[in-house]
């Protein structure tokens, strides 16, 4: 930084300019100036205050003085309320006197990142502040576009170092590697671990963007590399596209020391997982998960399988991958419908194992599912990924405690099937649902506190997450239900092994009967 050249940072509203501000000057330790903080010192009133007595012209006024008088006398850091830059006057002094810095960020990400406070903001139409903050941006970037150096500011903050989590299985054991960017040392990260692999084959769905598919095949040091793209969604995953698959491999030869990868969410990965289980009795897996919901539960732990008309995942071997690369930044490309799905899977570990995971989600979950701070979104997917390791290490068979992660499964397959897993209830929704019927179990067999369950309940309404069956069911689908869940994997006579909540953070293992338990607590959703 040059002798008494300030830096200047300008940019709309919720940005995080007078946060990062604080925090550089703090670092550097430099005086950090935030014009709004004078301007409300001045008036002894707070901006919206200002707007609300005295009117925009009155506040644009004074915001001017304000700044005009702030002397260049010295190395300090200022930020500038979203309007400042747009006036004339303080832009023609920014531009002579000092370095402006323009953060820029999405819309879409700032509209999420002030919802909480958005009657703060006397810019925003409260009735409708999304209409707003694209009017504003609209009109603004192009004069924000003069600054001297602009900011991409879309990944909200830098991200946590790369993290690897071990998952200990003797032989089969192998690393969870998370970290931004890692699509582009996919090939780096393979040959790590699976130095004798010379053909790859890289199995995909549409849905992909190309360019996750030119990081990884680009990042393959390898004239062997094959890709097989097939249709997105539950009904890939049958014996079709697990022998289409399999002949792939044959086709080019592979053995059992070159490499499957697994490009994309559960369904890709279930399916390539148990192709590669059965081809050749098992050739080399890498999950490479781009949902949260894959990156979070269904990459770990090498359960794979496909659907029948028997019902879900009923035909599947236990397959450990030699590796799973976790890239977030993936899910930046995901649908909202498919970041709360994958928010199912993350708010069950906390459930069934980590209370204190569950009251840091109460906090933090509405930025998991919006991906307004990736840092968090990270430690998020990192304590999930935790929690299965951990489950999988003492159990890897589903002998006993790993059955605890089937915490809402069982009505959740049972609700696919019925919706002939169709788009109209994707995976994580149905585990949303189940989980809530579960935890109503719970407290019917006096398992589960009330007050805890409410929580649980309250967090739902937050996130306005729907956890009422009879919004996507009728009564008359009871039976279908019923009959589905008569055929789960694991029915005994006329007892299933469902997993319910003693508290929040500790599950157990119930033997419930179909006839005294189930039935009566699905025709009860219907009340």
């Amino acid at each position: 930084m040059a002798t008494h050249k300030s830096l200047v940072l300008v940019g709309m509203m919720g940005t995080g300019k007078s946060t990062i501000g604080k925090e550089v000057a703090k670092k550097l330790k430099i005086e950090f100036v935030d014009t709004d903080t004078l301007i409300e010192n001045e008036e002894n009133l707070t901006i919206a205050e200002i707007f609300k007595k005295s009117g925009e012209k009155y506040f644009r006024e004074l915001e001017e003085k304000i700044f005009l008088k702030i002397k260049n006398d010295k190395e300090k850091i200022i930020s500038v309320g979203g309007g400042a830059f747009i006036n004339d006057a303080i832009r023609k002094k920014i531009l002579k006197e000092y370095l402006s810095i323009w953060f820029n960020m999405n819309e879409d990400l700032i509209i999420n990142r002030i919802k909480r406070n958005a009657k703060k903001r006397p810019m925003l139409d409260q009735n409708n502040i999304e209409k707003s903050i694209k009017n504003l941006k609209k009109n603004r970037d192009p004069i924000y576009k003069l600054a001297n150096y602009e900011i991409n500011c879309n990944l909200n903050r830098i991200f946590m170092k790369k993290i690897t989590i071990k998952v200990n299985l003797n032989n089969n054991s192998y690393p969870i590697i998370i970290g931004k960017n890692l699509l582009n040392n996919t090939g780096t990260e393979i040959k790590k671990i699976m130095p004798k692999a010379k053909k790859f084959l890289l199995i995909t769905d549409k849905n992909i963007p190309k360019s996750y598919i030119r990081s990884i095949l680009s990042s393959i040091k390898s004239k062997n590399k094959y890709l097989f793209t097939l249709s997105a969604g539950e009904r890939s995953k049958n014996m079709n596209f697990t022998n289409a698959i399999i002949k792939k491999l044959f086709k080019y030869n592979f053995n059992r020391d070159d490499c499957v990868i697994a490009l994309g969410g559960g369904v890709i990965g279930d399916l390539s997982g148990f192709a590669s289980s059965i081809f050749k009795r098992g050739i080399s897996l890498v999950q490479v998960p781009t949902t949260l919901l894959a990156q979070v539960d269904s990459s770990i732990g090498g359960k794979t399988g496909i659907n029948s008309s028997e019902g879900k995942n009923m035909i599947g071997t236990f397959y450990q991958p030699k590796l799973v690369i976790i890239d977030p930044t993936t899910l930046k490309s995901l649908p909202h419908r498919h970041l709360v799905a994958g928010y199912a899977e993350i708010l069950k570990y906390s459930l069934i194992m980590n209370a204190k995971f569950f009251s840091w989600l109460e906090k933090n979950s509405h930025t998991i599912i919006n991906l307004t701070d990736m840092n968090l979104v990270m430690y998020a997917i990192k304590e999930s990924c935790r929690s299965k390791a951990i489950i999988v290490q003492k159990d890897e068979k589903e002998k006993d405690l790993r059955a605890i992660l089937n915490f809402g499964h069982t009505f959740a397959h049972a609700f696919e099937a019925v919706k002939k897993y169709s788009n109209d209830l994707i995976h994580g929704e149905a585990v949303l649902y189940g989980m809530m019927i579960a935890s109503s179990l719970s407290v019917k067999m006096k398992m589960l506190n009330i007050n805890e369950h409410q929580r649980i309940k309250n967090l739902y309404r937050k996130l306005n997450i729907n956890y009422q069956i009879k919004n996507i069911f009728n009564k008359k689908d009871i039976n279908k239900i019923f009959n589905y869940m008569q055929h789960d994997k694991k029915i005994s006579g006329y007892k299933i092994n469902l997993i319910l909540l003693s508290k929040i953070g500790k599950a157990k293992i119930f033997p419930s009967d179909l006839n005294k338990n189930i039935k009566p607590i699905l025709a009860q959703q219907f009340n």
